[in-house]
């Protein structure tokens, strides 16, 4: 079969595909206000803290993390630079997702260098780390992002890894992880919940917190006391025509689609 004749039908997908995905990734401001605001109270009151320090970094422990992310800025700048993705995010997701293995993927802390077989399945193998985790972050769509306050971060930090802690009524091990706002909960594997498990990483919520204090340039606005306010809408691309598109196209087009559809994982 000649696969090469399917790129062109294959192709033409793509734009009822995107026009799938802005309709179910709207999200009721009013929701998402809700959201914002649990998050700006659990940040106004975050301190790193556990009623069990032999399971949970301590706060030297978390310095000495935050400053191993900091020193690799100038990498996490270069990503930041191909995403709109503030580097500072980058960086706590990367120690979640890998301890800032340079050889594991962003995504999922897969190898870059062969197919991944975890969530999210089937990526790669990529040139170098930088690669994957470009690609990690345009296929949550991060790219078309234009808000990066505070809130929002830890709202798509949380995204990131999917929204199964709530279904659980825990605060997400993935932010909160270290911190006075959890204790324990967590996902063994990927959707696989343990309601007495504690999880033992740094939580990105906390590492932000103790970045912020090391680094100046961390800087994010904190959301507004009035809640969720709409973004100013970007200047439209030109619509790009079938023959632009690839099989990379495609296959991220999809691939969004199955991300806002179903979520991406739990962890």
């Amino acid at each position: 079969m000649n696969f090469t004749a399917l790129i062109p039908l294959l192709s033409n997908l793509v734009p009822f595909i995107q026009e799938v995905m802005k309709l179910v990734s709207k999200i009721d401001p009013e929701e998402i206000n809700k959201i914002e605001k649990e998050f700006m109270a659990l940040v106004d009151v975050l301190k790193q803290h556990s009623s069990n320090p032999a399971a949970i970094p301590s706060v030297h422990e978390f310095e000495a993390i935050a400053k191993r992310l900091i020193a690799a800025k100038d990498r996490y700048k270069f990503v930041e630079a191909k995403t709109g993705v503030p580097w500072y995010m980058i960086a706590v997701i990367h120690e979640r997702e890998s301890s800032q293995n340079w050889y594991d993927s962003l995504a999922q802390g897969d190898p870059w260098d062969r197919v991944s077989v975890h969530v999210p399945r089937g990526r790669g193998p990529f040139s170098s780390w930088e690669a994957a985790a470009i690609d990690a972050l345009r296929l949550q769509g991060f790219e078309n992002v234009i808000d990066w306050r505070l809130e929002k971060i830890l709202y798509h930090l949380e995204a990131y890894n999917g929204w199964g802690y709530s279904t659980h009524a825990t605060p997400s091990a993935y932010l909160w992880a270290g911190t006075n706002q959890y204790h324990s909960g967590k996902y063994i594997a990927d959707g696989v919940w343990d309601e007495s498990a504690v999880d033992t990483q740094a939580g990105t919520a906390a590492l932000l917190s103790c970045m912020m204090k090391l680094d100046s340039s961390i800087s994010p606005e904190r959301e507004t006391t009035e809640g969720y306010v709409e973004p100013p809408t970007p200047t439209p691309k030109p619509a790009p025509t079938p023959e632009s598109y690839n099989w990379e196209d495609v296959a991220t087009a999809a691939w969004q689609l199955v991300v806002t559809l179903f979520g991406k994982k739990n962890v």
